[in-house]
């Protein structure tokens, strides 16, 4: 909803409940038809508290700018330094949401009798204002309702601003604690990176020792049989003969043979 809109549409909220409610203090007309009027314009009212930004809402009471120009820092100061006209705007609003949020069916004729009471108080107020003036001391007085009024309507309008956003903040609780439950729930299902490059480790440990003890069984065996060859092909020690070997085997009487060129003595 835009400013204007918005502005146009508390206006038209305010105009609605003078109207009820001037027919319920006069009480002509049907009462009931007048009870069920206002209520209807409290919960427009309401649901405008609650839906409307409060720099928005403040904007459509007229209580954005001061008197000097300058913008209000926060919703008090607003209040407090604002035009009476715009800051009664903005307590009728709040006192009409207050209206729906008791307009049960315990509350609603204590709220109806609450409404009339506070609408009568001030009529007779302002008449008695009007009649006698306004001066010295009653201005003091004045002031000082008025200062009251105005930290008492901050402190409900900030009150109604926190409780319509509690839901919001609630659901955001929710969504926060679902959302981990999911993402524990992820986790418990996959193995953690460290968890698997642990696992890895270890196995490529494991199977590293295997291989060193598998070459390790290998010279071992290799060192046995080394032993047993050099014992003797057939398992039992070498012998060496002590007799001389024949001529014929002999390297050094192997030797080229020569022929004499001689004749024999006995031809």
């Amino acid at each position: 909803m835009t400013d204007s809109k918005l502005q146009d549409r508390v206006q038209e909220v305010l105009t609605e409940a003078d109207a009820s409610s001037g027919s319920l203090v006069a009480g002509d007309g049907d009462d009931g038809a007048a009870e069920t009027a206002l209520l209807e314009t409290a919960t427009e009212a309401s649901d405008l508290l609650e839906s409307a930004d409060p720099d928005e809402l403040l904007t459509a009471v007229g209580l954005d700018t001061l008197d000097d120009g300058t913008e209000p820092g926060s919703i008090p100061e607003a209040i407090a330094l604002g035009k009476q006209e715009h800051v009664a705007d903005l307590q009728r609003l709040l006192r009409l949401a207050t209206l729906a949020d008791r307009a049960d069916e315990d509350c609603l004729e204590v709220a109806v009798s609450d409404l009339r009471e506070t609408i009568g108080e001030r009529t007779a107020s302002a008449a008695e204002a009007e009649e006698h003036g306004v001066g010295g001391d009653r201005s003091d007085e004045l002031a000082a309702d008025e200062s009251d009024d105005a930290e008492e309507t901050a402190a409900d309008l900030e009150d109604r601003l926190r409780s319509s956003m509690q839901p919001s903040f609630e659901q955001f609780g929710d969504d926060i604690r679902q959302l981990k439950a999911r993402l524990e729930t992820a986790n418990a299902g996959t193995p953690s990176r460290e968890g698997s490059d642990a696992d890895a480790a270890d196995d490529a440990t494991a199977e590293a020792d295997d291989a060193d003890a598998a070459d390790d069984g290998d010279l071992v065996e290799t060192g046995r049989g080394g032993d047993r060859n050099r014992g003797t092909a057939s398992g039992s020690p070498t012998r060496h003969s002590t007799m001389a070997p024949p001529p014929s085997e002999r390297a050094d009487m192997r030797g080229t043979g020569r022929y004499s060129t001689m004749p024999d003595k006995h031809e």
